[in-house]
Order: C-alpha cells, then sequence, then structure tokens
C-alpha cells in the first residue's frame, strides 16, 4: 500500500487528495486508489507500467519549504506494490494537459491464462472532445 501512496505524493504528480476503498464488483473484492494529481498521458502510463523505469532524478533538487522530493529510485514500486496486492492492476488516468485519457492493463491473470512468456501491457487512449467530457471524480 505504501508504494500506492508514494506515487500520489510524488512532485510531479501533486496530488493533495488520496481516496483508498475496497469494494465488490462482479463479486470480487477490489482496491480503488484515487487520487486528484495530474494525471498522465499515454507515454508516461506505459512508462509508469514498464519495469525499471523512472524519471524521478529530475524533481531530486527541489527546494523550499513546500517543495516534495520524490520517494523511490528505481521506477518498481507502482509493479512490485500492486502485484503483492492482487493479481491484474488496472490503471485510467487523464491528462488535462494532453486532453486525454488513458487506461493501462498489468495483469499476471492474462499473461498466465495465455502462456505468454513476455509481459503484455494492453493500453489504451482516448481524445476528449471538449473539457466537459473529462469526468470529475468529485473531489
Amino acid at each position: 500500500m505504501a508504494e500506492l501512496i508514494d506515487n500520489a505524493y510524488d512532485p510531479d504528480v501533486e496530488a493533495s487528495e488520496l481516496h483508498i476503498d475496497i469494494r465488490k464488483i462482479n463479486g470480487k473484492d477490489c482496491l480503488t486508489v484515487t487520487d486528484n494529481g495530474n494525471g498522465m498521458d499515454v507515454d508516461h502510463l506505459e512508462k509508469m507500467l514498464s519495469l525499471g523505469f523512472c524519471e524521478k532524478e529530475q524533481y531530486e533538487k527541489a527546494e523550499g519549504p513546500r517543495a516534495r522530493k520524490p520517494i523511490g529510485r528505481f521506477g518498481n514500486g507502482f509493479k512490485s506494490g500492486s502485484m503483492r496486492l492482487a493479481k491484474d492492476a488496472l490503471v485510467f488516468t487523464v491528462s488535462e494537459e494532453s486532453e486525454t485519457g488513458s487506461i493501462g492493463f498489468l495483469s499476471q491473470t492474462l499473461c498466465k491464462e495465455h502462456n505468454y512468456d513476455t509481459l503484455i501491457l494492453p493500453i489504451m487512449e482516448y481524445q476528449f472532445q471538449d473539457q466537459d467530457h473529462i469526468l470529475s471524480l468529485g473531489m
């Protein structure tokens, strides 16, 4: 859980709120972690879901009383944290800067059911027609 919370704290995310909930979906317990951070475009989502990729060094020199220092260094926190909690992770993110939304799927179940020997990362990006279509999560 700490890894998922740390991601919302990072300086490039700038989340001021974080909500954690467990709900039943189709009879299965599902953990949801929602923040009001900056979101990611499809390129950043792909990097975040890929093993060993990290851009946090650019934030190491942050200064000032409210400057956040990044947590983690190796780019494996989300993957190792989420995969220890569950076999699958579905990530929804909205980047207001690029006016896009992205959905990424990290799944041990998919790889096992199809006997993949390579990690498959299904990712979908969609474009908003106008700002009125950006879903508010009530934060």
